[in-house]
């Protein structure tokens, strides 16, 4: 199998979209997500849509995941619209957490093959 890079930002975040769309669908697995690291987050996209997520109850509930971007870009803005969203300016190459830190879940996309 080999790789074929995405074309545009528009068309990795739409990919994206469609995986975290069908994690979406588990409520289950949603409910037990406490906490997330994006790893080479860019701007923030992803980070913003796990830290929105709600149940899908008929009165939906904020699941408050509260995530970390890491990224080398010098600030993200996004990160002072939510409280649940915290920046780590950081090559992800190098070691970055804290062996007490831990994450529910560790999320990647588009970002490992740089």
């Amino acid at each position: 199998m080999s790789y074929k890079p995405f074309t545009s930002a528009e068309e990795s975040f739409a990919h994206s979209r469609e995986i975290r769309d069908m994690l979406y669908e588990h409520d289950d697995f949603m409910a037990s997500v406490g906490t997330l690291a994006d790893m080479g987050c860019g701007e923030g996209r992803d980070l913003e849509w796990w830290a929105t997520r709600t149940t899908r109850d008929d009165t939906p509930i904020p699941l408050n995941i509260k995530c970390t971007g890491i990224d080398i870009l010098p600030e993200l803005s996004i990160a002072h619209r939510y409280p649940n969203i915290q920046y780590q300016q950081q090559d992800f190459e190098k070691p970055i957490m804290q062996s007490n830190r831990k994450f529910d879940i560790i999320w990647s996309h588009d970002s490992l093959q740089y």
